[in-house]
């Protein structure tokens, strides 16, 4: 299975570590960048670990990683990663 992630969910990625750096410093930065990352890379291999989402209602499923949520949609044989969550971000998950 291919791994795509939207424009969103790479800012969100990208602000989470940002955040996560100035607040705990870079070994914590490091760790959590790894600790996603291993999360995306287990849907190649396990794509329904996520739970459906219910609410949503059109297929999405949401991966929970700590306190992160991995929003995801599975189309054919392209997984799409549609958000990347933190506690610090809004509840909206599109």
């Amino acid at each position: 299975m291919q791994i795509q992630l939207s424009s969103r969910a790479e800012e969100e990625l990208i602000n989470i570590l940002i955040d996560s750096r100035e607040k705990f410093g870079a070994k914590v930065a490091k760790a959590t960048d790894v600790k996603i990352r291993m999360a995306i890379r287990q849907l190649r291999v396990y794509p329904q670990l996520g739970k459906l989402d219910d609410e949503a209602g059109d297929g999405t499923r949401i991966l929970v990683i700590g306190s992160f949520r991995i929003v995801y949609s599975i189309v054919a044989d392209v997984i799409h990663i549609s958000r990347v969550v933190s506690p610090r971000q809004d509840s909206s998950r599109r």
